[in-house]
């Protein structure tokens, strides 16, 4: 059971890891022009409708979206290397502390998930799976079963 929880706390981690790992390529490629939004044009313009930003804006909205996804890509790239490193020196040995550590620190992330999601529900947006990232949608999945399983197998 213990190695179960571990995969299922491991899988939020990798997915953290990658989502770091790839903004730190996708960002600089992005030569798109700034508009606004989070996901997905659809969803986004529910929110956000569609405005336009002038042209006099676009150089430095441009640095400061490249900017937030960068600071959050490394983040998210933390975030994966101590999931990681928890579950590898800590739970894998068995050590209580780390089901608590990760148990706490990955439903630390839910309200704040829940938070991003609200104005899209306050907008009537109904979000596909495919227009949330992963990083989302995969910590509702697997961290409950993953803390119950560890705390089952602990204890």
């Amino acid at each position: 059971m213990l190695q179960v929880s571990a995969a299922l706390f491991a899988a939020y981690g990798f997915v953290s890891l990658g989502v770091g790992l790839m903004l730190l390529v996708v960002v600089n490629a992005d030569r798109r022009p700034v508009g606004f939004g989070l996901f997905h044009p659809r969803p986004d313009a529910g929110v956000f409708g569609e405005p336009t930003v002038p042209d006099e804006l676009q150089r430095p909205l441009a640095i400061m979206r490249a900017m937030h996804w960068h600071w959050l890509g490394g983040v998210m790239l933390s975030f994966g290397v101590l999931q990681l490193g928890v579950i590898w020196f800590g739970l894998l040995s068995r050590q209580p502390w780390a089901l608590a550590v990760l148990t706490l620190a990955d439903l630390a992330m839910l309200p704040h998930w829940v938070l991003v999601l609200r104005p899209y529900r306050r907008a009537g947006v109904r979000l596909r799976w495919l227009e949330i990232p992963p990083v989302l949608w995969v910590a509702w999945l697997v961290v409950p079963p993953a803390a119950l399983l560890g705390w089952l197998a602990l204890r």
